[in-house]
């Protein structure tokens, strides 16, 4: 998908719990739905608002596959996704975004290594891992 033609606002979906704890799978595939439908320019997932921080390492994943599978049903490539690849430290980083890239998103989206207080040539480092491994747009 061309960048573009990116337009508009970009959803940041919350992450759907079950009373088990658990991702709630059938209300993420609506809430991603009801984003589409609305009319949005794009989603980025998982990012702060959904408590991307709290999420194991699968359950990142999960809220980036779903919603790459739900913008593209049936064939057509609805809206833009956006991953988050933030992690932290650079290997972490790069682990999602190559998930991100492998399962159809868009680009991927990180913040610098979270939790530390890194130098510059940290965030250089962790940033350029991060693009020497994927061929897709990087937000920052």
């Amino acid at each position: 998908m061309p960048t573009r033609n990116w337009r508009g606002s970009f959803a940041i979906p919350m992450t759907p719990f079950d009373e088990h704890d658990r991702i709630d799978e059938d209300v993420l595939v609506a809430e991603i739905d009801f984003c589409v439908a609305s009319g949005v320019g794009g989603i980025v997932v998982p990012v702060m608002v959904s408590e991307f921080q709290a999420l194991s390492e699968e359950e990142r994943r999960l809220m980036i596959r779903i919603p790459v599978e739900v913008a593209r049903a049936r064939g057509a490539k609805r809206v833009p996704i956006v991953a988050n690849c933030a992690a932290i430290n650079a290997s972490l980083a790069v682990s999602y975004a190559v998930y991100a890239e492998k399962v159809g998103a868009d680009a991927v989206i990180a913040m610098p290594p979270y939790g530390l207080a890194p130098d510059f040539d940290t965030i250089y480092a962790y940033f350029k891992a991060i693009s020497d491994a994927v061929t897709i747009p990087i937000w920052i």
